[in-house]
């Protein structure tokens, strides 16, 4: 019974917790001030690294060349930053350039092979 009350009060913070950092519309404010140009310079390779890392991109993209990196504004989900990376090495050529999304703060929450 003491595990069950202490898993009720677990859940019910995480709850209010997750109320408290959300704002009017439903979307969650960015954990952080926003990331300058130069800061996302340094962040963005280090995060295509991480994919590299993880497995969720070839080994060949560990050295891949910076292509563009811009602020866009996308419909209802607000500003962020795209990143674009380019990997000469890559055969399939749909797939030579990959795409990381960050929202403005700099937290990565998607990558493709197709840009927006």
């Amino acid at each position: 019974m003491v595990r069950f009350l202490k898993l009720l009060a677990f859940v019910a913070a995480f709850g209010v917790v997750s109320l408290a950092s959300a704002h009017p519309g439903g979307h969650f404010m960015p954990a952080g001030p926003p990331v300058s140009e130069d800061g996302m310079r340094n962040r963005a390779p280090e995060m295509l690294a991480k994919l590299v890392e993880v497995g969720k991109l070839d080994a060949s993209w560990k050295g891949a060349a910076l292509k563009t990196l811009e602020q866009k504004t996308v419909g209802e989900e607000g500003s962020g930053w795209v990143v674009s990376f380019f990997n000469a090495t890559e055969k399939d050529k749909a797939k030579q350039t990959a795409y990381l999304f960050f929202t403005l703060s700099g937290e990565l929450v998607g990558a493709n092979f197709k840009g927006l």
